[in-house]
């Protein structure tokens, strides 16, 4: 069964981008966790199961977001290729992997490390939600 088809609530392509109703504040470039009614909301390290990321908003309208569960997609700025992101402390957010000194980066006991894409260019990546998961 595709990751997009699990836990229901969805609609899935091939494409790797599956509709979802969010919560409440959830934004395009969102990195997202899926709520045990359905929804999904704004992911963070702070602890299981927020920390385990479903996918990235890619826009957002009427109560439900596109979300890419795998694939690359484009939107972002900034990026280094090559570099692995991870789910953030800060809710909706990533963080490089190897930036160990930033305060939203994962270093408490039960945070979470999970890895969520690798970029592919400064503005693009490849999001991948089921690559590494860690609980600290």
């Amino acid at each position: 069964m595709p990751l997009y088809a699990v836990g229901g609530g969805g609609t899935g392509t091939d494409s790797g981008l599956v509709s979802m109703p969010i919560t409440a504040g959830v934004a395009a470039m969102d990195v997202v966790y899926m709520k045990a009614d359905g929804t999904v909301d704004k992911a963070d390290a702070s602890s299981m199961p927020s920390g385990r990321a479903f996918g990235i908003v890619e826009s957002v309208g009427g109560g439900l977001a596109s979300v890419r569960v795998f694939g690359e997609m484009p939107g972002f700025s900034g990026l280094t290729p090559g570099r692995v992101y991870i789910v953030s402390k800060s809710p909706g957010g990533f963080v490089w992997d190897g930036d160990t000194g930033s305060p939203n980066y994962p270093t408490a006991p039960g945070e979470v490390i999970h890895e969520v894409m690798i970029a592919t260019a400064s503005d693009r990546a490849y999001v991948g939600t089921q690559r590494d998961l860690e609980v600290i």
